[in-house]
């Protein structure tokens, strides 16, 4: 008996033993999967801050892209499920480009994990905002001066002779304040021939001499340019263009608009900070008639990115001068059918002018950037 009981205690004793050391192995391994886990969970929650400071940076150059008045600024945002991320932003040096920068500053947490990033952002413009760019041909049938850029064709030009570049009554050359590091002074350049008076300017038979225009180039030329500048503004810019755009309300009426009753400021922003950085008027002409843009702009109005997705005409034969501020976009055709005075960019599609016409593109129009069409790049990142 006492055998047996001896027997089964050292049964019971294995018994111990072998619960003991699963008990130890079984604690070791939920340990070792404890431990795995929270490193896992570290890398996951690192990784979403990391994410959270990409969605920090896009935010911000998403609202600099509508409001690029707006220097100074400051967001938050959460981040879903347990994070969130700050944002600081404010002007930086200007970029050798001749565009501003901003420099922004973006933390973000998300559980125990914590970011930090630094960025240079370039206040850019869509290729559409820079001088007077054409994507087809150009005719003029009267006296149009341009200032402060070249003319850039993506077609053929004539009349040639009606065309002059600088401020009027200056007898020094007009320097190309777009395109200088292609161009040194303002002059026209074609994809397709240039004429005057009925004559190509770059045959050897021309009347005038080339020296006249001696700047100009196009296809006779071969002088080799960049040409995507040329390029129509994209569907998907026209559709964001839209959806921030102000409805014109008053001011459009039976196929015409009156720019003089457009808004002075930005009715969507009641703020003295944003007001005079202007604001978007998208206007789709009905049926396959031409939009009519008449009046004057006030010279203390904030600019307008005035879009129109069709055809437009500027003034009628006989009307008073049309002035406006700020960047005019005509995915169609554009003619100018009475007297009219542009202070900012001006794109279209083709361009006719028969009426004396002005468009001076200011020389601070790099650090103006007009809203919808400022595009923030990213040109460097750094850790705070």
């Amino acid at each position: 008996m006492k055998g047996s009981l001896r027997a089964d205690g050292y049964a019971m004793l294995v018994v111990l033993v072998v619960v003991a050391l699963t008990a130890s192995v079984t604690a070791t391994s939920i340990a070792a999967v404890g431990a795995h886990q929270n490193v896992a969970a570290a890398d996951v929650s690192a990784m979403a801050a990391g994410a959270a400071l990409q969605d920090a940076l896009s935010t911000v150059c998403e609202q600099l892209r509508w409001a690029p008045g707006v220097r100074f600024g400051n967001s938050y945002a959460p981040y879903p499920p347990v994070g969130h991320w700050t944002a600081t932003w404010r002007p930086g040096d200007v970029a050798p480009s001749g565009f501003d920068t901003i420099t922004l500053n973006a933390s973000s947490m998300v559980g125990p994990s914590r970011g930090a990033l630094g960025a240079a952002v370039e206040m850019r413009a869509e290729r559409c905002a820079q001088g007077v760019v054409i994507a087809g041909d150009v005719e003029m049938h009267a006296p149009m001066r341009v200032i402060g850029s070249g003319l850039y064709s993506g077609g053929c030009f004539r009349g040639r002779q009606w065309l002059s570049f600088g401020v009027e009554g200056v007898a020094t050359a007009a320097r190309d304040g777009v395109h200088p590091d292609l161009w040194s002074l303002a002059a026209v350049h074609a994809l397709g021939g240039i004429w005057a008076d009925g004559e190509e300017i770059h045959s050897p038979e021309s009347v005038p001499p080339i020296s006249q225009w001696a700047g100009d180039s196009d296809t006779h030329t071969g002088e080799d340019w960049p040409a995507e500048f040329l390029s129509p503004p994209e569907p998907g810019l026209l559709c964001a263009l839209s959806e921030h755009a102000v409805t014109p309300g008053d001011a459009l009426a039976n196929g015409v608009l009156d720019i003089s009753l457009l808004p002075l400021c930005d009715p969507l922003r009641s703020t003295a900070t944003t007001a005079p950085e202007g604001y978007i008027v998208l206007v789709r002409p009905q049926g396959e008639a031409a939009l009519l843009i008449v009046g004057r702009r006030p010279a203390d109005a904030c600019p307008i990115t005035l879009v129109i997705a069709g055809d437009a005409i500027v003034g009628q034969h006989g009307s008073s001068q049309t002035v406006g501020l700020g960047a005019l976009i005509v995915t169609g055709r554009l003619e100018i059918q009475g007297p009219a005075h542009r202070v900012g960019h001006i794109y279209a599609g083709k361009l006719t002018v028969m009426a004396p016409t002005v468009i001076e593109v200011p020389s601070d129009w790099r650090t103006h950037p007009l809203p919808g069409l400022a595009t923030p790049v990213i040109v460097a990142l750094s850790e705070p």
